[in-house]
């Protein structure tokens, strides 16, 4: 049996080595990597394991609104979000904070495998909605965004998780690859790829409510004309085309369901 690779180690370019499990990469990990970048200082990886628990809730209430709901218990943060949430100054990039995009691109690195900046616009949406439900692409934080001579490229944003690496090969029946993007942008496109398609089914259900309706409607045939009766001084019965109010010489339509 192979030992576990520790979080700095090289790993295969088509994911972690077979080992045995280990859970998704730690807080703590995460820093070693990122000081080792040169990314974060020393201070700085412990200043964040020191206030783990605010930047936890900081991140639940950007994502789900609340630290204490329903959703909050099922949001699984990552130890990149957390890190991320410490909304520390870029080491080696002007200008730039170091948020999920940059950590996912060191994670990428340590982990020997390529980082992808997902595109929208490039990804196909049907090969999304197809290979994984939404639900199991926001539990494992994985989504398909392309095919290649290889395989099928799943982005995920822990290449480190062998449990994840277990559970996909048997979820994905044919050759896949990893890449490594951010947690954020994966939960990104499965919102917008299954929201829209939920956005459709409802839009179909209901067109189809309106027509059958429409249907109802002409089988009853043209709506029937009652007489209308006008209130005042010069009270009478008359049909729905006009009545004029003689009183002050104001001429009244009317209009009867």
């Amino acid at each position: 049996m192979s030992a576990t690779p520790e979080p700095s180690a090289k790993l295969p370019a088509n994911g972690p080595a077979p080992g045995e499990p280990r859970p998704p990469l730690q807080l703590s990990e995460l820093g070693e990597i990122l000081v080792r970048a040169k990314l974060l200082t020393p201070q700085q990886a412990k200043d964040v394991e020191g206030r783990e628990t605010t930047l936890r809730s900081r991140v639940l209430k950007e994502r789900v609104g609340s630290v204490r709901s329903q959703a909050a218990a099922r949001y699984d943060v990552s130890a990149a979000e957390i890190v991320a949430a410490a909304s520390f100054p870029h080491a080696q990039k002007e200008h730039r904070r170091l948020d999920e995009d940059a950590i996912a691109q060191c994670i990428a690195g340590a982990a020997n495998l390529r980082y992808l900046k997902i595109d929208p616009l490039k990804l196909d949406n049907a090969l999304i909605s197809k290979t994984f439900s939404r639900p199991f692409v926001r539990r494992h934080v994985v989504i398909p965004i392309g095919q290649e001579p290889e395989g099928l490229v799943l982005a995920v944003a822990d290449p480190f998780d062998t449990t994840l690496r277990e559970t996909l090969q048997d979820v994905v029946r044919k050759p896949f690859v990893y890449a490594v993007t951010s947690k954020k942008d994966i939960l990104s496109v499965a919102d917008r790829v299954f929201g829209l398609r939920t956005s459709i089914k409802q839009a179909v259900s209901e067109l189809g409510a309106q027509l059958r309706l429409v249907e109802v409607a002409d089988r009853l045939g043209p709506p029937i004309q009652r007489p209308c009766i006008q209130r005042g001084p010069s009270a009478v019965i008359r049909t729905p085309d006009e009545i004029r109010d003689q009183d002050v010489g104001v001429e009244v339509r009317v209009t009867c369901a």
